[in-house]
């Protein structure tokens, strides 16, 4: 089960379901069967790009880029060791997609890396202007138990309004899954869906009244949830229209 489906969880034992099955008939829909008759499907609620390559045509979730590159600099940044004469350096790095290969990537670490032992050090060492992808290096106030540390990011794909985003989203969050569950739909009776929201902040009451006076998506689902990542207690649901 993973972090998503757990609040998923949550939010249906505080329905009080008496009876909740996790994966009723196994690695297919739906993820949760309660009281035996509503089927539920779990989908994370994520912004979404197009990628600017010829050819391509499906949206990506910014996730499916943001997490491994993320992963891959704090792998990389480790292989630096410890820290020189007691100097450690913060990394912060901005990108966007398509990011350039990580052999590129990677050499202009190990270029910054070389101009933080010239005498003297600066404080202050930038990146050279890659294609979608620069960082900087500051130095840190004291040492860290490693020589480089990895530290905030800006994606410059993410952003934008935040209700216009979860409009759009969620549209293509419920037609995705309407098209994954259509053949089992026969199976049961009842099928709920719920998104856990990966976009922004949760919705205010206002912003919550804004998005449904925005709303005129007419979906299938008996119900559709949108709950907190954070946790099951705040959530709003998104009516058929």
């Amino acid at each position: 089960m993973n972090e998503d489906e757990e609040r998923a969880q949550e939010f249906l034992k505080r329905l009080g379901f008496a009876e909740l099955r996790y994966e009723p008939d196994g690695n297919v829909p739906p993820d949760f069967l309660c009281n035996k008759s509503i089927a539920v499907e779990v989908r994370r609620l994520d912004q979404h790009y197009s990628p600017r390559v010829r050819g391509a045509k499906r949206k990506r979730g910014l996730d499916q880029d943001a997490f491994p590159l993320r992963h891959w600099l704090r792998r990389t940044l480790a292989d630096f060791g410890a820290p020189i004469d007691g100097k450690s350096w913060w990394f912060f790095y901005v990108f966007r997609r398509p990011l350039p290969p990580k052999p590129i990537m990677q050499a202009e670490i190990e270029r910054a890396i070389i101009a933080t032992t010239l005498s003297p050090s600066p404080d202050r060492v930038e990146s050279s202007e890659l294609q979608n992808f620069r960082f900087e290096l500051i130095a840190a106030a004291g040492a860290h138990p490693d020589r480089l540390v990895l530290g905030g990011n800006v994606d410059r794909d993410s952003g934008g309004w935040l209700l216009s985003e979860m409009l759009a989203n969620i549209e293509r969050c419920i037609r995705e899954k309407e098209i994954k569950v259509a053949n089992l739909r026969r199976i049961y009776p009842t099928w709920w869906l719920i998104l856990v929201n990966h976009v922004g902040p949760d919705l205010s009451q206002h912003d919550e009244a804004e998005f449904m006076r925005h709303w005129n998506y007419q979906h299938s689902f008996d119900r559709v949830s949108v709950i907190s990542r954070a946790g099951p207690l705040v959530h709003f649901d998104v009516e058929a229209d």
